[in-house]
């Protein structure tokens, strides 16, 4: 018999290669790490999440990390928005004729090519901006902050 690792009491399988408690032990260890390994990449990153991990809500206005694809060094921090496939139609996200779309024959529908659309503001009216993926790796997003409140 050997001490199992789980309760420190004494196995009943005489074997610790084939003890069950000692698997389940093993197995422990590795969830503690791995939950150990992603609060330090939370804690590295603040608040930043990969965008292999998790997208933001559809059509939420987020901050993203972004690369160049043509091999620009450097990040780049912007505005943006994502699009699912097939979520919002183009007369309901663009204000302006647009030259791509994604048509739906069964329903007769344009919609937003899915992806990342940068956001910016002009004369205190949101307009969408440039559709990202074509020209840039998104890394990483984040929730907006909130804005400054006056006493």
């Amino acid at each position: 018999m050997y001490k199992c690792t789980i309760n420190d009491a004494d196995c009943k399988c005489y074997d610790k290669s084939l003890c069950i408690n000692q698997y389940k032990c093993e197995f422990r260890k590795l969830i503690e790490h791995e939950e150990i390994v992603s609060a330090l990449e939370k804690q590295l990153n603040g608040d930043w999440i990969s965008v292999k991990e998790m997208l933001p809500e559809t059509n939420k206005d987020v901050q993203i990390t972004i690369r160049r694809k043509n091999g620009a060094r450097g990040l780049f921090v912007t505005n943006a928005v994502y699009i699912p496939p097939y979520t919002i139609k183009v007369e309901d996200f663009m204000d302006w004729e647009i030259d791509f779309w994604d048509y739906e024959d069964k329903t007769d529908t344009y919609w937003t090519v899915s992806g990342w659309y940068e956001q910016y503001c002009a004369t205190g009216i949101d307009y969408s901006g440039m559709y990202l993926d074509g020209e840039f790796d998104i890394l990483a997003w984040q929730p907006l902050s909130e804005p400054y409140k006056e006493n």
